[in-house]
Order: C-alpha cells, then structure tokens, then sequence
C-alpha cells in the first residue's frame, strides 16, 4: 500500500483545456469574471483565476473552522474543562466580540483566546 502512496502525482490545479468542455456547457452561467470572456481570453485568464478561485475557497473554509470553534466555546460544556465563554464585551478594536477570560481574569476575545490557549492542526483543536 506504501508504494501505491508514493506513485500519487502532487495535487495540481485543474488545466483549462481539462475545465474547457464543462465551462463550454455552463455558458451564460459561469462566474461574471469568466462569463464575457471569448474561449481564448478565458484561456488566458484561467490559471489566475483559478488560483484566486481556490485562496477564497480556502479562506472561507479557515474562517468556518474559527467560526465553529469559537461556537464551541460558547456554547460546548462537555468537551473540556477551560471555562465558557462570555458573550457581550466591547474591546476597543472589536466591539462586541465574544470574550473569555484569560489568565488573571483579563478579558480578551474569543479569536484571541483561542490562538492563544488551544492548538490545531488539520484534523483537531485541543485545549
């Protein structure tokens, strides 16, 4: 099974002439940059939309991640032993953020304490 993982090309963007037929199929449909652009200017304009296509992708997807363990926090009782989270404090750069209380009882937002206090990787979160 090791050598069938290590025979894996590395990821890749998708090439436009591979995109080219389903992009053909979903004209008039496609994303407005895309959508006026002659095949050849599409061409062209592929691989750098493509690659903006995935950074928003992913910056979605890591702000969902915060955005669940921030609800976690306030609301999950039984996954850890650190204190809830209070809802409701104003800070000066971010007003009504949801805070917790850190150590020596400061307040600090909730995205704060979180990177300061837990560790994630790809796959969990750990107080």
């Amino acid at each position: 099974m090791l050598g069938a993982a290590a025979a894996v090309a590395p990821a890749r963007f998708v090439r436009f002439s591979e995109a080219r037929p389903i992009l053909t199929e979903l004209a008039g449909t496609l994303p407005p940059e895309l959508n006026t652009l002659t095949p050849a200017q599409m061409a062209t304009a592929w691989p750098g939309w493509i690659e903006r296509h995935d950074r928003e992708v992913r910056a979605r997807l890591e702000q969902g991640d915060e955005d669940t363990i921030v609800n976690w926090m306030l609301f999950g009782t039984s996954f850890t032993s650190r204190p809830r989270a209070v809802l409701g404090a104003v800070e000066s750069d971010a007003a009504a953020a949801p805070s917790v209380y850190g150590p020596g009882g400061q307040r600090r937002t909730a995205r704060a304490s979180i990177r300061a206090s837990w560790t994630c990787d790809s796959t969990r979160c750990m107080a």
